[in-house]
């Protein structure tokens, strides 16, 4: 398809609908991820292929995205149907990206600035999963990196009033450089739950990555299970386990994109095979 008739096809299906398409084959998969050892044997299944991680990325990662206007861009300036449609994906994905919506100028500049500020850090890197060539760089609060952040913040603002309101607070504000070679990561959630009631009484974190440099699939790009923010959390371990061949969408996206994760949301740092800076 034509890139134009791509996001009309992708912004004329709701969110539910894609829900709906994607069941099509649940009982297929239900089942062979249920059948004894039998039973696969007979239909010539193996249990090792149908457990084999599968990750989507182009038109799955595109499927998880909200295609705003060019007139939402050149003004830096969501709609009200663009934020209940993204608010609506967060309910019930917990993940959404805007695939560049920001000055890729801009934000090519402040990665070079970070990376020369992580080549030569003045003070200690963050916790972080396979730390020796993924870096966690927190950011002080500078004129060089706050005139972009107040854009980001600027712009997201009427989607994180309606889905945090007006007391939200700032959590971390820290940048993630994936040196070629770094490792993948496990899949983990960033908050936990171990109880129904924690779903009504934690307060909700959403985790915004701002790609400031082209991310291609084989970068250490974001990979995400969508719909496991909630109920995912209270399968007993053998469930769990049994879903491992459930797709992750691997969120490799332009400079310039946003992605918003909640951070119950089971995810992972996919490894940097690539030879780019």
């Amino acid at each position: 398809l034509d890139p134009k008739d791509r996001i009309q096809l992708l912004n004329a299906i709701t969110t539910k609908e894609w829900e709906t398409i994607g069941q099509l084959f649940m009982a297929q998969k239900v089942s062979e991820i249920v059948m004894d050892d039998d039973t696969l044997g007979t239909f010539g299944l193996s249990r090792e292929a149908l457990e084999q991680e599968v990750t989507l990325t182009g038109f799955g990662t595109d499927l998880v995205s909200v295609h705003i206007s060019q007139q939402e861009i050149e003004r830096q300036t969501l709609s009200a149907h663009s934020v209940d449609v993204l608010s609506e994906r967060m309910e019930r994905w917990g993940v959404v990206a805007l695939q560049g919506v920001l000055s890729k100028k801009e934000s090519l500049a402040l990665a070079e600035h970070i990376y020369q500020e992580v080549q030569s850090p003045t003070y200690a890197f963050g916790g972080i999963m396979e730390p020796e060539l993924r870096k966690d760089y927190p950011l002080e609060m500078f004129d060089w990196n706050t005139r972009y952040y107040e854009k980001v913040s600027t712009f997201l603002f009427p989607l994180l009033n309606k889905m945090l309101g007006k007391d939200a607070e700032l959590v971390e504000y820290s940048s993630i450089v994936s040196f070629p070679g770094a490792g993948q990561q496990n899949m983990h959630p960033d908050a936990g739950m171990e109880q129904l009631n924690d779903l009504k009484t934690w307060a909700k974190v959403y985790s915004i990555f701002v790609y400031l440099d082209d991310v291609d699939p084989d970068m250490a790009a974001l990979d995400v299970r969508p719909g496991t923010h909630t109920h995912f959390h209270f399968l007993i371990p053998e469930e769990a386990s049994m879903l491992g061949s459930v797709p992750q969408v691997r969120m490799a996206v332009p400079s310039g994109s946003i992605v918003i994760m909640d951070s119950r949301c089971h995810h992972r740092g996919s490894a940097n095979n690539s030879t780019k800076k």
